[in-house]
């Protein structure tokens, strides 16, 4: 089964309406790791905790009638819908910020500077839908090639976007996927 072109279109979207740059402390509970117990502990800088984690990965499979295309309005619409929507939601398109405290644990807080979030284009001209539903176990290498971010820990989300959204048309369907940063994810 083929994987995914190696020359997808790559775009840092980023919210339509200007929102001031400003932080925002992630709340307590998310700095917080479950301790032994029911006792909390600040979360090390080099344990193996949720900052080292990968992305929260959900995508969205659609069948299309053979003789649709997806054109670039229907493109454009998406990017336009995801840049509205960065407006109300001004921290998936931040980067996180690490304070490492004198204990050796750390405090993440999220920069709300409208970085952008990473849209991804593709097109996988020979992977039908029935590729992936029909297999029993569907290659892992073509449902990772669905997703953006693939292999960021949470804690590169300093340098990296905390959102990246793929695109994906089909032969007769299209796969719609979203990557978000576990600790944005669980940041509520």
């Amino acid at each position: 089964m083929p994987l995914l072109p190696p020359n997808p279109s790559f775009r840092t979207i980023r919210a339509s309406s200007s929102t001031k740059a400003h932080f925002i402390r992630l709340s307590f509970l998310s700095q917080q790791i479950p301790g032994g117990a029911g006792r909390r502990e600040k979360v090390p800088v080099e344990s193996d905790d949720n900052t080292a984690c990968y992305s929260v990965q959900r995508g969205i499979l659609f069948h299309k009638p053979r003789s649709q295309k997806i054109d670039h309005n229907f493109i454009d619409h998406l990017k336009n819908s995801l840049s509205r929507t960065l407006g109300f939601f001004p921290p998936l398109a931040g980067r996180l910020a690490t304070i490492e405290n004198d204990d050796n644990t750390a405090c993440y807080s999220i920069i709300c500077n409208n970085a952008g979030v990473e849209f991804v284009h593709t097109v996988a001209g020979d992977v039908s839908v029935s590729d992936i539903l029909e297999p029993k176990c569907v290659p892992e290498e073509l449902v990772s090639s669905f997703f953006r971010l693939n292999g960021v820990a949470n804690f590169e989300g300093t340098s990296m976007p905390l959102l990246g959204v793929q695109v994906t048309e089909l032969v007769d369907g299209i796969f719609i996927a979203s990557s978000a940063n576990h600790i944005i994810a669980n940041s509520g």
